[in-house]
């Protein structure tokens, strides 16, 4: 009587640890299924008119394209209204961990000189933001837009960096190129993240 009781006990511990397992996994697919791909993008406040072009453009592209393959793109200033007041580096360090790219733009906002060189570079904070990013995220979905003329840090060698012209009237050709480049790399994303998914439900399944 013992030996059935036991493994009855057992029996039971088992379906409901597989219950867990593929309630989680059905979980992962709705969701994965169903979310955006999240894009982040960092600039200075000079530069903050050819963030917002960048970011309709691409959520004009992804209203015109499948919708199972949905890219959401958010501009630092809108996500530091709903911070609820923390400051400005927890609010970051939470950004990383809720969106899947960034694009950090940095563009030739300040003056320096620099060993008695004068460059032009870009805002202090914005390059903190890109380092926090890129401490977090893959190194292939963090993308620096720098100006022309940006002095680039020497430690960005080997990052994803990609000119950008910062018009404040219009994004140029090689601007969309870019943007389409990242746009399709994001939709690929999706798609691999899905596959992920749907083989953790079989593998629940299987068990």
């Amino acid at each position: 009587m013992e030996y059935w009781r036991n493994f009855a006990c057992n029996c039971g511990c088992a379906m409901i640890k597989y219950k867990k397992l593929y309630s989680t996994a059905r979980r992962g697919v709705d969701m994965i299924g169903d979310r955006n791909v999240d894009v982040f993008i960092a600039s200075s406040t000079g530069s903050l008119t050819v963030a917002k072009r960048i970011a309709k453009y691409v959520n004009d592209a992804a209203d015109h394209a499948d919708k199972q393959n949905r890219i959401s793109v958010t501009v630092w200033d809108s996500y530091f209204d709903k911070s609820g007041g923390k400051y400005c580096w927890e609010t970051i360090l939470q950004a990383t961990n809720e969106f899947d790219y960034a694009i950090i733009l940095l563009g030739t906002d300040d003056d320096a000189e620099i060993r008695g060189q004068k460059y032009k570079i870009a805002r202090d904070n914005v390059l903190i933001e890109a380092g926090a990013f890129m401490a977090k995220l893959p190194s292939q979905h963090v993308r620096c837009f720098f100006a022309k003329d940006v002095k680039i840090p020497s430690d960005f060698s080997g990052i994803n960096h990609t000119l950008f012209s910062f018009s404040k009237s219009k994004l140029t050709q090689g601007d969309t190129d870019c943007l389409n480049q990242l746009f399709t790399e994001c939709k690929t994303y999706h798609s691999e993240k899905e596959i992920l998914a749907r083989e953790k439900l079989s593998e629940a399944e299987a068990t």
